[in-house]
């Protein structure tokens, strides 16, 4: 499926590109989540919001306990990754966040990671995008950027 609202082109040198940005960004901010955020916690959930390679969560799962669910949402499944690639605890699939989420994903996550999404905003606008990522979070999550 190609993603209706993304710009850029999808495939090997696209996925290879989205990956490297993955490493510079790590390198650059020298962490992959804020270090105020437990990810020692059991039971954490996070959701990656514009996902494509699924990169960071691959990263993730090595900093987090394997009972955490990791869900990584896009427009299209052309650059995920074998599920065989994957670790167990992470999955991939459909959701264009400019769409309202459906009611299994609301409230449902502790941390809502969404990154480099300039190309999925229409009319120089994120609020749709930001509003529904935002209804992604637990009610005990404390809000941070």
């Amino acid at each position: 499926m190609t993603g209706k609202k993304y710009a850029l082109p999808r495939g090997l040198y696209p996925s290879a590109r989205l990956n490297f940005q993955f490493y510079l960004w790590q390198e650059a901010l020298g962490f992959i989540v804020h270090p105020s955020v437990d990810l020692a916690k059991p039971d954490l959930k996070v959701a990656d919001v514009a996902t494509g390679t699924g990169i960071w969560l691959n990263e993730l799962s090595k900093y987090v306990p394997s009972s955490a669910q990791l869900d990584g949402f896009d427009l299209s499944t052309d650059q995920f990754p074998h599920i065989s690639c994957l670790p167990s605890n992470v999955r991939l699939q459909i959701w264009d966040a400019t769409q309202e989420p459906p009611e299994s994903m609301v409230g449902v996550y502790d941390v809502v990671h969404i990154r480099l999404i300039e190309f999925a905003i229409e009319d120089n606008d994120p609020s749709i995008i930001l509003r529904n990522c935002r209804k992604l979070l637990s009610e005990k999550t404390p809000r941070r950027c």
